[in-house]
């Protein structure tokens, strides 16, 4: 990305600075529109502004890293993966209400004459072919451009991905929504072969072979090490900045951090 910047741009500051920041201002308008599908406006509006004054967010806001733009990926593909879900479910919805409608004793059903039977067939039908086809693009469309975004910025997406997995399989296998489950699955799969058949970072369709990913097995071959230099540190200062924005007393952070 940077890259592509400095051949467009020439050798100048202002155009990463600049993106950076479009990233940033990205991750506070899909918090807001994340958190929105789910809770009352007033509770988007705090979130997002406790977000935009996190002092970490700020902070890597104004660094040239890839911290902010994965931010901005993840944060987009869980707002394709609610989106996705919200509509998967409407259909869902749409589909059981006509159903139990016919499924209902006589004596039960809402008289119908022939006309409005025919109307109410028609009505579900149309949602259901609504949902299945129009309402579905945006969703998919912005769950595979925020994974797309997430994967280029190794190599933390890895720890999406495996978590992504995670909750698609445990899905798949208890439902309800196991359509959306397997849907975000294979769109998971096929961002991640993709970039990897195309990233030159890990010389040719070589998942493992990237810089970022030897580190990595040489941290999980010494795991325990890394656990006793890592685990103080996260329940120090790592989680307390990343979660709270701030530190509390001594003794209280590591309490408000094992809380969170």
């Amino acid at each position: 990305l940077l890259a592509g910047l400095e051949k467009v741009f020439g050798q100048r500051d202002w155009p990463p600075i600049v993106m950076m920041h479009l990233f940033s201002l990205g991750c506070l308008i899909v918090t807001y529109r994340l958190v929105r599908l789910r809770f009352p406006q007033w509770v988007a509006i705090a979130v997002t502004a406790c977000t935009a004054m996190n002092s970490w967010f700020l902070e890597l806001t104004n660094e040239i890293r890839d911290d902010v733009p994965f931010l901005f990926g993840m944060l987009l593909a869980l707002y394709g993966w609610e989106r996705l879900r919200v509509t998967l479910g409407a259909s869902r919805d749409a589909t059981s209400s006509s159903t139990q409608h016919l499924a209902a004793p006589l004596a039960e059903r809402v008289p119908l004459d022939e006309a409005s039977s025919q109307d109410h067939a028609r009505a579900s039908q149309a949602t259901r072919l609504n949902v299945g086809a129009r309402d579905l693009l945006a969703p998919l469309a912005i769950l595979l451009v925020g994974l797309a975004v997430a994967a280029l910025m190794r190599p933390t997406f890895w720890i999406l991905a495996i978590a992504w997995l995670v909750a698609c399989v445990w899905g798949m296998v208890t439902g309800p929504q196991r359509k959306f489950y397997a849907i975000c699955f294979a769109l998971l799969v096929a961002v991640w072969l993709v970039v990897m058949a195309v990233d030159p970072r890990v010389s040719g369709f070589s998942p493992l072979g990237g810089g970022y990913e030897r580190d990595a097995r040489q941290a999980i071959a010494n795991v325990g090490g890394k656990l006793a230099e890592n685990l103080p540190a996260m329940l120090g200062d790592g989680l307390a900045y990343g979660f709270f924005g701030q530190k509390w007393a001594p003794g209280l952070t590591q309490v408000m951090n094992l809380a969170a």
